[in-house]
């Protein structure tokens, strides 16, 4: 085994503004990228090749207007977001851990001893709860602002 080349490797961190843009459609890393934490980078992406599965074999049928082919950039797009944002509760942050690993633990205050075992709470095997907790993320994803689905908070009272 050799090592041809090596370079840092930086947290890439975003979300594209359009998961389409005229017959061009944007999925998996392509639409949105985070460090890996979770599964949530894949299974996202799984989730978007499979929204984007259906509707392209609807309209290809003839069966799906524009506005079915719309309603997957709302969607995923929203959910690439909040999935995000699960993603940077329990992404580490290095810059603030570090400096508080440099001094031994019982020579630091009280609010960095706290941050300490804080990230280390949530990071570590001692509670890994975080990060199987997603529902709603991975499985059982509700689509609020979807333009296709009807809910009970946009039907006119009679």
């Amino acid at each position: 085994f050799e090592v041809c080349q090596d370079r840092a490797w930086y947290w890439n961190f975003f979300v594209s503004r359009h998961f389409r843009h005229g017959v061009s459609f944007l999925a998996g890393d392509s639409a949105h990228s985070w460090p890996p934490f979770g599964g949530t980078g894949g299974n996202t992406g799984y989730g978007d090749a499979f929204a984007l599965g259906w509707r392209l074999i609807s309209a290809v049928r003839g069966e799906a207007s524009e506005a079915l082919l719309d309603s997957y950039s709302v969607e995923r797009r929203q959910h690439a977001l909040q999935t995000a944002m699960f993603v940077l509760r329990i992404v580490p942050r290095p810059q603030l851990v570090k400096k508080f690993y440099a001094k031994p633990f019982f020579e630091q205050s009280l609010l960095q001893r706290w941050m300490v075992r804080s990230w280390r709470f949530r990071n570590t095997g001692a509670h890994s709860g975080n990060h199987f907790c997603q529902s709603g993320l991975q499985l059982g994803i509700k689509y609020n602002l979807s333009p296709i689905i009807v809910t009970e908070d946009v039907i006119p009272p009679d």
